[in-house]
Formats: structure tokens, sequence, C-alpha cells
């Protein structure tokens, strides 16, 4: 692979949904173990921008989205039992919903201490697997870009995007201290590639979620609908909803095949357009970033990641390891993927980064 033509949100963002699937992999897999029942399966970003939140006693809606530094799924966590919400029993008065307390269940407490240790444990895998010169030299170029970043506090995780809001990054709060540091891998690749996004998205009309995966592998001709998810490296459902948000602005076109059963789908004028500026926006970005960084400062990081995910094809690629699912887990009863997303498409659901 010719790394220095592969775009640096493409590289930060297969090398952190590996890492991400990894680590949900032992998640599942040390739950499995303790046979505890009727834990439902949530992904990292969950307990990233959430649940490590939480302590025992609880927390007011209002505090937690502060910590959060975006909006939480509070209905989701709650229909999927790890948190009940509810008026403080001392209130002497009736309390706005803000106010109201956001309580651990005892599955999400246990779930809380089989995640705790895991950032640790997950970075040393890395480091055993790809060297661990290799993995300290990713860490310190990424932390060079950190450093330059301003003292804002962030998700350490990608925040989840929905439809509604046409699958745009919303930006984090005002600013505020930032986390404690050493920060573990995945929070330092997720913390450069929401910078990009962010600096994408400012001047984008189209997501950066839906334009680096459903968009960029369409094209005026067209694609069979069965085919999207593998092509994008994302799920049905992730593809069903980039595809509502593009035909919605009449980027593409969703039709039966002619001479066959089935749809397909294919960019309109317009959509071809948007793809074009994509691409566009992409190197502009990363000229901008050349300029604020410093030209060294890139090229070492973009080299860095490179070495570690290898090629984009994840037969020939060193990520593949970190992909295979322990026996039993939900993703072991899957195909293997052959392609990693190239953004993060979490849309809730579980908080799953290839919106699974």
């Amino acid at each position: 692979m010719n790394w220095s033509n592969v775009p640096l949100n493409t590289l930060l963002s297969h090398a952190l949904v590996a890492y991400t699937i990894e680590f949900d992999n032992e998640w599942e897999r040390q739950l499995l173990e303790s046979k505890r029942p009727r834990v439902f399966l949530l992904s990292l970003v969950m307990w990233a921008n959430y649940l490590r939140f939480l302590p025992p006693e609880g927390l007011a809606a209002d505090e937690l989205e502060s910590l959060a530094q975006h909006q939480v799924d509070l209905n989701g966590l709650t229909r999927w039992r790890y948190v009940t919400v509810a008026p403080d029993p001392a209130a002497t008065s009736k309390v706005p919903k803000r106010e109201w307390i956001v309580r651990p269940t005892d599955n999400c407490r246990f779930a809380q201490e089989l995640w705790r240790p895991l950032p640790e444990l997950i970075d040393e895998r890395w480091r055993d697997r790809y060297g661990e010169a290799n993995l300290e030299e990713v860490q310190g170029r990424l932390a060079a870009v950190i450093d330059q970043l301003g003292d804002r506090r962030t998700p350490l995780y990608l925040p989840d995007v929905t439809s509604r809001n046409e699958m745009f990054t919303e930006a984090p709060a005002p600013p505020g201290p930032k986390p404690d540091s050493p920060l573990p891998l995945y929070a330092r690749l997720s913390r450069v590639l929401l910078e990009f996004t962010l600096d994408f998205e400012t001047d984008s009309t189209v997501a950066l979620p839906i334009a680096a995966n459903t968009l960029r592998i369409l094209g005026t001709g067209p694609v069979p609908m069965r085919d999207v998810p593998g092509l994008a490296g994302v799920s049905k459902e992730g593809s069903v909803q980039a595809l509502t948000v593009l035909r919605r602005h009449h980027l593409a076109i969703v039709e039966p095949v002619p001479t066959d059963r089935g749809k397909q789908v294919r960019l309109t004028v317009d959509g071809d357009r948007a793809q074009s500026a994509y691409y566009r926006r992409v190197d502009e970005v990363e000229a901008s970033w050349r300029s604020r960084f410093g030209d060294k400062t890139m090229t070492d990081l973009k080299k860095s990641l490179a070495l570690l995910v290898g090629d984009l094809e994840l037969a020939s690629s060193p990520l593949a390891e970190a992909l295979v699912a322990p026996p039993r887990t939900w993703r072991s009863t899957r195909p293997a993927p052959e392609l990693l997303p190239f953004h993060p498409m979490v849309i809730g659901r579980g908080g799953w980064p290839d919106a699974s």
C-alpha cells in the first residue's frame, strides 16, 4: 500500500474500529465466562462516553450529560436495563427531568467491573502483537497532534450519530479540562479523528460517516442494494440509514433492478458532485493540518499508522488478527468482514463501530 495516498481519517478509522472490535469481543468473552444471564451487549463507546461516569449512587441527568460532553441516549440505556431514571426520592417538590437521577443497575455495575481494566489489557495485547516500539511510536505521534489541539475536554470516543441530524457529529460542549492522561490508544485515535471529522464537516453538505462509507462506494452506475453493506464495511442497518439521508437530499436513487429481483442504488448528478467534494474536502483538511501541525508531524503520523493498518483489505492487513472473534461471541457467528469502515458509524443499537 502506498500509505501517502491513503487519507489520514481512513488510517485512523481502520485502527480505531479494529481496536474497538477486539475490545468488545474480549468484554463479551469475559461476560460469557461469568455465566451472568440477560446482560444486553454493548460496545466500547457506551462505556467510554457514558457508563464509566456513573457511580453506584447515580448522577443527575444533566450532570451526566455535562461529563459526556454530548446528548446521552438515556432511552436506550434504560431499555437495555443498564440504568434507571427517576426523580430523587428525597425531593420535596416536582423537579425537571434534567435533574432526575440516573442510577446504574446491577447489570451495569457488573459490566463496569469488566470494562474498567480492558483498555490497559488491549493496549498491552497490541504492544505484544504489533511490537512495543511500533505502538509507542503511534502513541507518541498521536500525542504530538493532541498536544496542539488546545485545552478542552472531549468524549473519549466519537459520539454516536443519527439520521435525524443527517449523521453529522455533534461538537463537544464548551472548553473544559482535558481528561486524565495518559490516554489509552483508542482514546488517542478517537481524539484525533474527532477533530478531523469536525473540521471536515464544517464545510461539507454530507456527514463524514456517510461520505467515507456509503457515498464513497457508489457511482452513477447501479450498485445492487445487497452489495452496499459489504462494499462500505458497515451493517445493513447503517447502510439503510445512510441511504435514507442521501435520498432525502436527492443525492442517491434506490430503484428496482430492471431484469431481476431486488433493488439497486445509484448516485444522481448531485450525488456524483458530492462524492467528488468528499475527496476534495479530505485533501483540504489534510493540507490545512499540515500547515497547522507541521508537515513532518503529519507525515510521521500517517507513516506509523500505515505500518499498523497495512493493506486496506483485511485479508492482508495486520489488523486482521485483532478481529478474530472468540467462540460463542456474536461476531463469531457472522462471516468475517473483508473490509473495515472508512469511518466509524456509531448509530446507537449498542454503539458498534460498524453500525451492527
